[in-house]
């Protein structure tokens, strides 16, 4: 989803302010009114925002051609949040065709300029090889630089390399300190790994306790191989009481999210 830029001009702060309250009080026909106020003011994040109400159906149709021209308005005076979101809109094709080729050009633009998202998104496009040849050391390294991106997902991804071995050497510990990063973050993913950590005691100490504490963590944000972890333990009984009941509930809860092991593992208790 596009991000909403705040003003960074004090002169031209009130409009932009207004708009901005509106915004986040859901009144989004107001904060379109108030963002062409400050659009007429000559305030570039406003046209951003424009955009932003446009790619998302926020008060308007859905409109990607129309978000696509006013991010352009503002990628023309370098607003990096508007170049960034350029770049969303060609990975996903949405309103153009769909072209790595160019999300990888508006990304790298971004970058330049310093916006998180767009290094995380360069290290996708590595890690997953979209328009590009997999390259897991690329991929961390634009990962790296994402680290201060909110939410914890660049730690996370940065953890899963370690797991996975992929362009570094296996580090179960290092996986586990992206991961404790990420969770700080509240990242459910992240809570997920590390309760997996602890289950099967990979580069720790095997730890029932915590795993269960993490999976309840990740629970919180309904992260669906979580619900399906804990079933597996109340199944098996691992640092809880055996109680198949409460195992066949996680499942299917998990099971509703879609998770498929979830859903064979509901099956085979059922049969």
């Amino acid at each position: 989803m596009g991000k909403i830029k705040h003003p960074t001009n004090e002169r031209k702060k009130s409009n932009y302010a207004v708009a901005m309250k509106y915004m986040g009080g859901g009144k989004y026909a107001l904060a379109r009114k108030y963002f062409n106020l400050a659009v007429a003011e000559g305030d570039i994040g406003a046209w951003c925002n424009l955009g932003v109400l446009y790619d998302n159906g926020y008060g308007v149709k859905q409109n990607y051609v129309k978000a696509k021209k006013y991010y352009e308005l503002a990628a023309k005076k370098s607003h990096p949040e508007s170049i960034f979101n350029l770049g969303r809109l060609y990975f996903f094709g949405h309103g153009v065709k769909q072209s790595y080729t160019k999300a990888k050009q508006y990304f790298e633009r971004a970058a330049k300029q310093g916006a998180l998202p767009a290094y995380f998104n360069l290290g996708l496009m590595y890690e997953h090889g979209h328009g590009v040849k997999c390259d897991y050391v690329k991929a961390r390294k634009y990962y790296e630089l994402a680290v201060k991106l909110p939410g914890g997902t660049a730690q996370l991804n940065l953890g899963l390399l370690f797991l996975l071995g992929e362009g570094v050497k296996k580090n179960y510990a290092k996986a586990k300190e992206y991961f404790e990063l990420a969770a700080k973050e509240d990242n459910p993913e992240a809570q997920n790994n590390l309760g997996l950590l602890f289950l099967l005691g990979e580069g720790v100490e095997r730890d029932y306790k915590k795993a269960k504490e993490y999976f309840e963590l990740a629970i919180k944000k309904d992260q669906p191989m979580a619900l399906y972890s804990l079933g597996t333990m109340y199944y098996e009984g691992h640092g809880v009481n055996r109680d198949y009941k409460k195992a066949r509930e996680y499942f299917a809860l998990s099971a509703k999210k879609g998770f498929q092991s979830a859903k064979d593992a509901l099956r085979r208790t059922l049969d």
